[in-house]
């Protein structure tokens, strides 16, 4: 069976929207995709600093706890009773 020429371009015309469409729908879940990523990173940064802040609070408290157990910390004259 011989195609014609129009029968041809028909055929191609139709290969390219479907290729098209195939194309854009890829697009749109990648966009998805990449926003849903992105919404988990910005959360993760969220967590992630609020993990440093606690840290940095801990951090202080040990070296606060530290100081006063090495008596550092204490400008208080001992009790009469040493």
């Amino acid at each position: 069976m011989i195609l014609s020429w129009l029968e041809l371009r028909a055929h191609a015309e139709d290969y390219m929207e479907d290729r098209v469409n195939e194309l854009e729908s890829r697009i749109a879940f990648l966009d998805d995709t990449v926003q849903e990523l992105n919404d988990v990173i910005a959360r993760q940064q969220l967590l992630l600093t609020k993990i440093e802040n606690d840290m940095k609070t801990v951090k202080s408290h040990l070296n606060t706890l530290a100081a006063m157990a090495s008596g550092q910390g204490t400008n208080e004259i001992p009790p009469p009773h040493y």
